[in-house]
């Protein structure tokens, strides 16, 4: 684009250049303004700033120009011509210039809403961030509340493992004394028809003790029978007990879980 300027700036001082040539190849008045004539109007009314021709009698007080290599034999329309061809070069360069500018201005405005949106990207980055952040607090306080309850209930189970324990011991000792009054029963029992038989021998005087031996006997059966049922009843719930006791055990082996951090 400068080279561009820059050679239009070229072309037009050797235009001036080959217009002082002309004037001084022709010395008469009328060829000087004729080729004035001829040389102002093809761009006057084209260019935005139109530019006076300058009158003829300052020609006089003007310094010579450099001299400047031109085509012998000259005349007016070929310098119309290269004044018009000048003049499509100046238009083109500004045309350049114009979409030259017209882009930057595009692309400015571009780049000013991309770098709008992608300040928008990253306020939204830092809300989502925040947003995690609040999130991932909430599960960790959860975990930490299971895990005290967790703790809880294997502290009630460990507690009631105990209970169990000492309440199967407790039965484990109620089986012997069953057992005994079972045995007790059945010497009652025993000592029951002994006493029958000597009060039949003993004819009318030992009917009365009789009677209470046969009761004797009666009681004791029923004590024998109240025993046995009652040992089998505690060995079940024994039993039992020592199933539970099983299953309620805490595993050493398996970890409780623990809150991160």
């Amino acid at each position: 684009m400068a080279g561009r300027r820059l050679g239009a700036a070229l072309a037009l001082g050797e235009a001036a250049a080959l217009l002082g040539v002309a004037a001084r190849r022709r010395p008469d008045r009328q060829a000087a303004e004729t080729v004035s004539a001829a040389a102002a109007p093809p761009f006057a009314h084209d260019m935005a700033d139109p530019v006076e021709a300058p009158p003829a009698t300052v020609e006089a007080d003007l310094p010579p120009p450099a001299p400047v290599p031109a085509p012998a034999g000259i005349d007016a329309g070929e310098l119309i011509r290269y004044l018009d061809t000048l003049r499509g070069q100046i238009a083109g360069v500004q045309g350049d210039a114009e979409t030259g500018v017209m882009a930057i201005i595009d692309q400015a405005t571009r780049l000013n809403g991309s770098s709008a949106e992608q300040q928008a990207r990253l306020s939204r980055s830092v809300a989502d961030g925040e947003a995690l952040l609040r999130a991932a607090a909430r599960p960790d306080h959860i975990i930490q509340s299971l895990t005290a309850i967790l703790d809880r209930r294997a502290s009630d189970l460990s507690a009631n493992h105990q209970r169990l324990e000492s309440l199967a011991e407790g039965t484990a000792r109620l089986r012997p004394a069953a057992d005994e009054i079972a045995k007790i029963s059945d010497r009652a029992v025993l000592l029951s028809f002994n006493a029958a038989v000597e009060a039949g021998r003993a004819g009318a005087a030992g009917g009365s003790f009789g009677v209470v031996a046969d009761q004797v006997r009666a009681l004791a059966e029923s004590i024998a029978s109240v025993a046995k049922t009652l040992g089998s009843e505690l060995d079940l719930i024994a039993q039992r007990m020592r199933e539970e006791l099983l299953r309620a055990r805490p595993d050493p082996g398996r970890a409780m879980p623990t809150s991160p951090g």
